[in-house]
């Protein structure tokens, strides 16, 4: 990822200035594998668990031939935005605004995450940065200049939980950290 290049078959393959990485992780066929360093997920934007189909769902699948009509809708997608459109955007998210009271109450959720005895240790800068950028997106995206608290909210877990040890059977901690940091709104 930070080589901004891709090596395959004794070939390097250069990146574009924005690139995007997908992996998976696949918790059950893990024989073989290895849990990434801390500093290696950390390089990892987000990270979003995929939830089981519901029943409704799983009976669309079997009755409606629906695997296949998956594999025929991901060939009829269609690219919401190009490499032009993302380089457009970028000066507009890092533009969204921040109150000092918001920067105030994220710098509290950070501190929080730092204190809390569930969580083994304190964010990274990075992972601070990413999110910050993320609350800036998620403002650009519904048309806002400034960041308000659910921006967070809605984003804290796919941007933040991957990042810490957090102890078993505390998941949540984050996201009540995060009320915890804004409950005066």
């Amino acid at each position: 990822m930070e080589e901004k290049c891709v090596h395959l078959a004794g070939k390097v393959f250069p990146l574009s200035e924005q690139f995007l990485v997908i992996a998976t992780q696949n918790p059950i066929e893990h024989l073989g594998t290895f849990p990434l360093p801390e500093a290696q997920k950390d390089r990892f934007g987000a990270r979003i668990s995929l939830t089981r189909p519901t029943e409704t769902q799983m009976l669309d699948l079997i009755l409606h031939h629906g695997f296949s009509k998956i594999e025929d809708s991901l060939q009829k997608l269609l690219p919401i935005a190009t490499h032009e459109t993302m380089k457009q955007w970028l000066p507009e998210i890092l533009h969204v605004g921040i109150s000092e009271d918001v920067a105030k109450r994220l710098i509290r959720f950070f501190q929080l995450i730092s204190e809390s005895q569930y969580i083994l240790y304190p964010l990274s800068q990075r992972g601070i940065s990413l999110f910050l950028l993320a609350c800036r997106a998620s403002a650009c995206i519904e048309g806002r200049e400034y960041i308000i608290p659910s921006d967070g909210e809605r984003l804290v877990i796919a941007f933040l939980a991957h990042r810490l040890e957090i102890e078993q059977g505390h998941e949540n901690i984050l996201l009540d950290l995060y009320k915890k940091a804004f409950s005066f709104f």
